[in-house]
């Protein structure tokens, strides 16, 4: 908790990028997630509690004011540090409750809100895929940041291929909704592609596709695509390039 305290005091956006990020990239889980939690609350502009049906949740808000925008992107790069070193621990560790993830994961898509600036950070979370380790509710929290920034950033062919590979277990785990999203994504940058990178990811464009009928054939998913223009357009407009 040292780099917590150190940080509340000197409060600098280049602690957290020189000092910060370094300790969190080599140290253990079980510091870096309880360290993380405080910073994000004192670095927060706002700590407010909100209630739902089961259980109170806190949610750290931040302005985004020109002058804050590189203390929210280090931020955010913290917090994938932390999901991403240590993934498999989020599952073994009883302090990384859902709530804890949705907290790292809301600060996250908060640095996506700046704009080109967060594009960094936009393509660490597509990093994240297939296999971080997140309970059901942060998963699909983390899934919505990806979509709803979407439109902000344009994808390189290497998180456009992940993204593609991550479909078979948007399949088993996401809800017809966000799998159905997720896959409009995903072949609307493939097809944003040049020429001679879409050539490189036809193999797995052609297995999204394969992945879409077999969703489309199991019972009462036909009527949520119908429902769902984004990905009828995104399939014609690949399918007219394989």
């Amino acid at each position: 908790m040292m780099l917590a305290e150190a940080d509340e005091m000197i409060m600098d956006d280049a602690f957290l990028v020189n000092v910060v990020h370094p300790c969190f990239q080599n140290g253990s889980f079980g510091s870096a997630l309880p360290a993380l939690l405080r910073i994000l609350r004192h670095r927060a502009h706002e700590v407010v509690v909100e209630k739902n049906r089961w259980y109170d949740v806190t949610v750290f808000k931040w302005l985004a004011s020109e002058q804050d925008l590189a203390a929210i992107i280090a931020i955010a790069d913290l917090c994938i540090d932390v999901i991403h070193r240590y993934k498999k621990a989020l599952l073994e560790a009883r302090e990384a409750s859902t709530e804890h993830q949705l907290l790292i994961l809301k600060a996250v898509g908060k640095a996506c809100e700046v704009g080109p600036n967060a594009t960094s950070v936009h393509s660490r979370l597509l990093r994240l895929l297939p296999g971080v380790a997140l309970s059901q509710e942060a998963l699909d929290k983390l899934v919505d940041i990806i979509w709803d920034f979407d439109w902000k950033f344009r994808l390189d062919i290497e998180d456009t291929r992940r993204l593609l590979t991550f479909l078979p277990h948007a399949r088993e785990r996401l809800g017809s909704e966000r799998f159905l999203l997720i896959t409009s994504s995903a072949l609307k940058h493939s097809a944003r592609l040049p020429p001679d990178d879409f050539g490189r990811v036809h193999s797995y464009v052609r297995g999204a596709l394969d992945v879409v009928v077999v969703y489309f054939s199991s019972s009462g998913i036909e009527e949520v695509a119908l429902c769902n223009g984004t990905l009828q357009c995104a399939t014609v407009y690949v399918a007219t390039r394989t």
